[in-house]
């Protein structure tokens, strides 16, 4: 195998980024294509095949394979993003969001972070393998996806039902994780196995319409605001998933008593769960994220009603944003809503309609593939402890999940990176971040594939 000329990589790195940022793949309505269809000339140019597939024109994935040449010894590792990004105001940015503006040492546009640098990277990965002759005993894949953004169902989710033979493996890589988080002075790398489900829902409360000089005790949009307020202030029941107790086990085992016990606490005695938060921490950031890796969660977030002021509607509807643990379902959660409603005396007037997605599966905590990822960061950053994580949101992970495929969220990025740019104005990633990642992506690919 070739030794890397890690200096001439980093910048290839940089500008194959710099050129995925100059594709508008703003979803709505995504036009991911052109961008596939450039990283699949790339591709070409080494001998890599690839093959593009939509689930609507306009709208396609990407998959590559490099194959093992010689003795196969092992399913594929997957390597995957997504490659629409948010929308972005022009207006807001110091630098044009689709310029790909390299400058200051950093690398500037829509998508830099989330995640075309990590598209552009797993890239880097597959051209470095096939240069250097790198051994294979797996096969390396890459999938670059549509339509993440606005939930999948034009991508991954689609992928995964439709050719999931193309993409399975032992494992997997993509976004949800890999940030370096400090708890209490101990800093920790994580990586993501679980993630909460999407159950989103609708309240719609009934009353008396009629003329609002008239006022009336059933007023549908005061039987709503009592229905807002109850659900927006409840704390719902805690549920320790087998996600959140490994990472507060893992978090635990760095913290010096009686933070320490304060931590195991949380997992050991729940009902206690507000009286060890706060002995578990001081940060107020972290206790609020903590809660939501404990519970289901219900945000009220878009609320309709009425068409005219002098009149009283006989309905109001509000939104809800509702994300469920591993392990729980639509009927759990609801009869956690409805026991809130009930308390606040409010349940008779309001309807709910629930809008359920497929429940998600973890990954394992431990595998081979995490240990390829913690001996990588302990090349090139010794002493930081890796503990696997949950997040709160979503990702096109959960599709792979669903089939039993094991994926985990991990892109190593520096600490004082500009993740407050995350889906804001004047998103980017500095190319020293993107030589550390390429770097420990490489020591991965190398441990997990190589033969």
């Amino acid at each position: 195998m070739q030794r890397i000329a890690w200096d001439h990589a980093v910048a290839e790195l940089v500008e194959n980024l710099s050129t995925l940022l100059r594709f508008d793949t703003t979803n709505p309505p995504g036009n991911e294509t052109p961008a596939a269809r450039w990283i699949a000339e790339v591709l070409a140019r080494e001998s890599i095949p690839s093959e593009i597939l939509e689930s609507a024109p306009g709208r396609g994935t990407l998959i590559a394979r490099l194959r093992a040449a010689g003795p196969v010894a092992g399913d594929p590792l997957l390597l995957m993003g997504h490659l629409d990004v948010v929308p972005a105001d022009p207006s807001e940015w110091r630098y044009p969001p689709f310029s790909g503006a390299v400058v200051g040492g950093e690398v500037w546009g829509r998508g830099a972070l989330d995640m075309k640098g990590t598209v552009a990277t797993w890239l880097s990965v597959m051209l470095l393998a096939k240069r250097s002759g790198l051994p294979l005993k797996r096969d390396i894949i890459l999938m670059a996806n549509a339509d993440e953004e606005t939930g999948g169902d034009m991508g991954a989710r689609w992928i995964a039902a439709n050719h999931f033979e193309k993409i399975r493996g032992a494992g997997g890589l993509s976004e949800g994780g890999g940030s370096l988080i400090e708890i209490n002075g101990q800093r920790y790398w994580t990586y993501q196995v679980s993630e909460k489900t999407s159950c989103k829902f609708k309240m719609t409360a009934r009353g008396t319409g009629g003329h609002a000089s008239v006022p009336t005790s059933d007023n549908a949009v005061v039987h709503l605001a009592r229905a807002i307020a109850a659900l927006g202030s409840a704390s719902l029941p805690v549920h320790i998933t087998p996600a959140f107790r490994a990472f507060v086990e893992g978090v635990a085992a760095y913290q010096p008593e009686p933070r320490r016990a304060a931590w195991l606490a949380l997992v050991c005695d729940p009902d206690h769960a507000e009286e060890h938060l706060a002995a578990a921490t001081d940060d107020p950031g972290l206790r609020r994220r903590l809660r939501a890796m404990m519970r289901n969660t219900c945000t009220p977030t878009m609320l309709q009603a009425g068409s005219k002021i002098n009149v009283i509607p006989a309905s109001a509807e509000c939104l809800v944003d509702c994300r469920i643990l591993s392990g729980q379902t639509k009927e759990s959660v609801e009869a956690e809503v409805k026991a809130v409603l009930a308390a606040a005396g409010i349940a008779d007037k309001i309807q709910l309609e629930w809008m359920v997605r497929p429940i998600k599966k973890d990954s394992p905590v431990e595998s081979a593939l995490v240990d390829a990822m913690r001996q990588a960061l302990k090349n090139h950053a010794p002493g930081v402890p890796l503990i696997p994580a949950m997040s709160t949101g979503g990702t096109d992970n959960e599709f792979l999940r669903h089939y039993d495929m094991p994926i985990y969220g991990f892109y190593p990025m520096l600490p004082g990176e500009a993740g407050g740019t995350v889906h804001a104005a004047n998103e980017r990633i500095s190319i020293k971040g993107l030589e550390f990642a390429l770097k420990v992506a490489w020591d991965i690919v190398v441990a997990f594939c190589g033969a």
